[in-house]
Parts: structure tokens; C-alpha cells; sequence
């Protein structure tokens, strides 16, 4: 299930829903199910982000668009550079117009997806054990 977290600046719910749309839709083009893209948003304060010295929110010569979005995404460590390339795009052109692309940074952290848990799925495989257990005894 891949998870992407956003922080930025901006509480645009507009922007947010725009960019949840944009890259859920993109996913299911690659044969991931539209309710698996999960995107957390949190809002970050320019001035506890650095560029050097610089707070971003002082940086000098920037353009009166100062707004950023720092971006990580957990997808499975199978997935191709390719795959990263095109998703780092379709974020980057789902910010548009709200952020400008120089503002826009994406990491990958590469995960197993046997290392993810869903609570539902955790609780179902506990019942079946148990009923298992009890068929044991």
C-alpha cells in the first residue's frame, strides 16, 4: 500500500484533494487499487526549514511564490526507477499551479511489503488463528 507524506506550507484543501486525485488516479493506471494510494498531509512552517543558513521563508533572490512541498514516499522496494520517475511527476505536476516545481522535493524510502500491517487484516488473521486453536484442543 503506498504511503506518501507531504509536508507543506500551504493548507489548501483544494491543492490537497487536487494532489490525492491526481496521483490515486495515476496508481490505478498502474494497477494499484484507488483505495490502497493512502497520502497523509501536514503543514510545515517555512521557518524550521533550512536551504544552507537560509530559513526558506528568507531565503534571498526567491520569487514571491515561496511555498514548498517536501514529499516521501514508502513503495514497495520492486518498483522500478521508472515507476519512481513518473510518480515524482505526476506529484510534481498535481502541486501546479500552488507550487512551483524547484520547490518540490520527493524521496523514495524503498519498503517490503510483507512488512505492512492493516489492523482489519491483523485482527482477521488473529481470529482465524484462534479458531484454529480452539479446533486443536
Amino acid at each position: 500500500m503506498p504511503t506518501i507524506e507531504v509536508g507543506l506550507d500551504v493548507t489548501s484543501i483544494p491543492l490537497q484533494r487536487r494532489f490525492a486525485k491526481k496521483l490515486s488516479l495515476w496508481m490505478t493506471r498502474k494497477g494499484i487499487p484507488i483505495s490502497h494510494t493512502i497520502v497523509k498531509f501536514r503543514v510545515v512552517e517555512p521557518s524550521s526549514i533550512y536551504s544552507g543558513p537560509y530559513p526558506f521563508d528568507q531565503f534571498p533572490g526567491e520569487s514571491e511564490n515561496k511555498h514548498f512541498a517536501f514529499v516521501n514516499c514508502y513503495v514497495s522496494h520492486e518498483r522500478s526507477r521508472e515507476f519512481k520517475k513518473e510518480m515524482a511527476s505526476c506529484m510534481t505536476d498535481a502541486f501546479q499551479p500552488d507550487i512551483y516545481p524547484e520547490k518540490v522535493f520527493i524521496n523514495f524510502l524503498s519498503v517490503d511489503p510483507q512488512d505492512y500491517f492493516n489492523g482489519f487484516d491483523v485482527l482477521a488473521q488473529k481470529t482465524r488463528g484462534s479458531h484454529h486453536d480452539q479446533s486443536i484442543e
